[in-house]
């Protein structure tokens, strides 16, 4: 079904991880909108539009970067040139391509000749709607296809968001963007769930974790918000608001020693995923005194926090000689990984 749409004119268009980028100074104004979903694009172009969603994947596995510039819309060539490019898509470590599952297609259709940013509601116009979609999307592009394509890599399988708009009757890429969308075959819907078991059981700590893992596996994209991403980051606001879980993560005392917790997250390679604890440590940052904090600190989350074990494998501590306060300045650190 089609939907027809007011989209308001942005002052900002933000930079995808490899994409076009610009800022406006605009006046508001409205636009008619098309939304076409998967099932309703025209078979003839929704072929088209998978042809060249596929063929650019393609050269990303393969690291084709002067072959992506050629196919690339004049939008992006005119914010990046070849090298940056080529120099992008070394970061995205692509999964079994042949393999690849187009997972959703949108197409859009704008009346307008400005190329100016607009959010653009598919689905429904109403976030906490299981079926809105906002997309990030500049007029002047009549016609912008959004696809999504799953890719399986242990342990994270990815998804890869493009957006491409049609130029001289061809699609050609605009933005894209890698993000992960499973963790050992758990998605942001099983973490989720997780939290809010927690938070019913008055689990601030785990649920807060759990929060930060469903967020993280609900990006779709810098220029895609789901109404699940939308939800999952109010979620979490209101959790690092909540008085308990600050009394929690102010400082642990073990001993005779008082650590002051600086943040509690979560750090990520491409093979695992794990804890991220950064704390004060006023003893200094010596490697044998910063390994027994480590040490000490396992202990005391283990027997606080038991759940935690449940998705995790380890932690890493990372320990500041003084509290991070100023963001003009790099401070030194020690980290300390431990097995659970």
């Amino acid at each position: 079904m089609k939907k027809y749409l007011w989209a308001t004119v942005l002052g900002f268009c933000s930079i995808a991880t490899l994409g076009a980028a610009n800022f406006f100074d605009v006046n508001v104004s409205p636009y008619t909108i098309e939304c076409f979903d998967k099932d309703e694009i025209n078979s003839q172009e929704k072929a088209i539009i998978e042809k060249a969603s596929l063929n650019i994947l393609s050269m990303i596995k393969n690291q084709q970067a002067n072959q992506l510039w050629e196919i690339s819309h004049p939008e992006l060539k005119r914010q990046l040139t070849s090298a940056q490019i080529a120099q992008g898509i070394t970061q995205f470590l692509l999964g079994d391509t042949t393999s690849a599952t187009i997972s959703d297609e949108r197409l859009i259709k704008i009346q307008g000749s400005e190329k100016t940013p607009v959010n653009v509601f598919c689905g429904s116009v109403k976030p906490n709607d299981p079926s809105h979609l906002s997309v990030q999307a500049l007029v002047g592009n009549t016609n912008i296809a959004i696809v999504q394509i799953e890719l399986p890599k242990k342990p994270f399988n990815q998804l890869v968001s493009l957006q491409l708009a049609k130029h001289k009757g061809e699609y050609r890429l605009v933005y894209m963007d890698l993000n992960s969308y499973q963790y050992n075959e758990k998605d942001s819907f099983y973490y989720k769930d997780l939290a809010k078991k927690y938070l019913d059981e008055k689990k601030h700590v785990e649920a807060f974790i759990y929060n930060q893992v469903a967020l993280l596996l609900s990006n779709k994209g810098s220029f895609l918000q789901s109404a699940l991403n939308m939800q999952l980051s109010a979620d979490l606001q209101k959790l690092q608001n909540n008085k308990i879980l600050k009394h929690a993560l102010g400082s642990w005392q073990i001993n005779k020693n008082q650590y002051r917790i600086i943040s509690l997250g979560l750090i990520t390679t491409q093979s695992d995923m794990n804890i991220h604890i950064k704390y004060v440590a006023t003893q200094g940052l010596q490697p044998e005194q910063v390994q027994q904090d480590a040490e000490h600190l396992m202990g005391y989350l283990k027997q606080t926090y038991p759940a935690l074990n449940q998705e995790f494998h380890g932690v890493v501590f990372e320990a500041y000689e003084k509290m991070p306060v100023d963001k003009t300045k790099i401070y030194p650190f020690y980290r300390v990984p431990m097995i659970f």
